[in-house]
């Protein structure tokens, strides 16, 4: 397991970078670095489901989702999936608030991070 140690155990760290595609569209492409493991998810929906399976799936005891540069990504691509995502943690947090003993696996903390992290994201947009 190549996760590394942190305060009060392991951390699982899932890496993802935006990669548009010609003529439109894009991928998420996602690591998980406990299962040395490539994913790539074709919508925002399907990278957060990735996130809950490793999440729930993970024998450490802390998780971190974070944004790689992303070169190869339109600012376009970028804003939409960062809305996306807003959208998904407005929804979640409606869903939790309703019934506050639902497990998520840890879901709303990493999509809050993640959107905190498009949101500073420096990476110049490709066109």
């Amino acid at each position: 397991m190549s996760s590394e140690p942190v305060e009060g155990g392991s951390l699982l760290t899932v890496a993802a970078e935006i990669v548009s595609l010609d003529p439109e569209g894009f991928i998420i492409k996602i690591h998980n670095d406990e299962r040395n493991e490539t994913f790539e998810a074709k919508s925002v929906r399907e990278y957060a489901e990735y996130l809950i399976r490793s999440v729930n799936g993970s024998m450490c005891d802390n998780f971190v989702a974070t944004w790689l540069p992303s070169p190869n990504a339109r600012r376009a691509d970028i804003d939409l999936i960062g809305m996306q995502l807003g959208m998904m943690q407005e929804w979640m947090e409606k869903e939790l608030a309703q019934d506050d003993e639902v497990d998520d696996g840890g879901l709303k903390e990493a999509m809050e991070q993640v959107a905190e992290e498009s949101e500073d994201s420096d990476t110049p947009p490709r066109d």
